[in-house]
């Protein structure tokens, strides 16, 4: 899936700067067609001093994915005609646009997933994550400190 997931954003980001050399309006692109697939927005962003389009997409290669991919594309001559993919080391979360829009400043088409790890719970109305917290649990699955109802009551000692 992880292949798909690279195969679709390098598609939309070495085909794009190829479309746009041919003067194809960011509009356009989102028009493309992907195998898997959906662009669900190409718009006109101010990245840098010049401008760039940023192409958002959704990739479902299955019945549970929700693959968010972004690409941004330097319009014109701003483009150095290089490309950077962004990694994240396998649990993103989230696209990293503010990255992208400076990458794209810098003139380089850039491009980022989310690997579909978004959290899967919305944040409540207080700001704070529906996402549960961490149990008394530490890494290596040492207990802190056991839950009132575990604790035992220790004889005394009398010595």
């Amino acid at each position: 899936m992880k292949r798909l997931m690279m195969a679709a954003g390098a598609a939309v980001a070495l085909g794009a700067p190829g479309l746009a050399h041919a003067e194809t309006s960011c509009a356009d692109l989102a028009k493309a067609s992907l195998p898997h697939a959906e662009i669900t927005r190409a718009t006109v962003e101010k990245a840098g001093q010049g401008e760039a389009c940023r192409i958002a997409v959704t990739s479902r290669p299955t019945k549970d994915s929700d693959i968010r991919i972004e690409v941004w594309i330097p319009l014109g001559q701003a483009w150095n005609g290089k490309f950077v993919q962004l990694g994240n080391g396998g649990f993103a979360g989230q696209v990293p646009s503010g990255q992208l829009r400076a990458i794209a400043g810098r003139g380089y088409a850039a491009a980022a997933t989310d690997d579909g790890t978004r959290p899967l719970r919305a944040p409540t109305r207080r700001g704070r994550s529906a996402i549960p917290r961490r149990s008394s649990t530490s890494a290596g699955g040492r207990s802190r400190r056991p839950p009132r109802s575990a604790r035992r009551s220790s004889p005394s000692r009398r010595g």
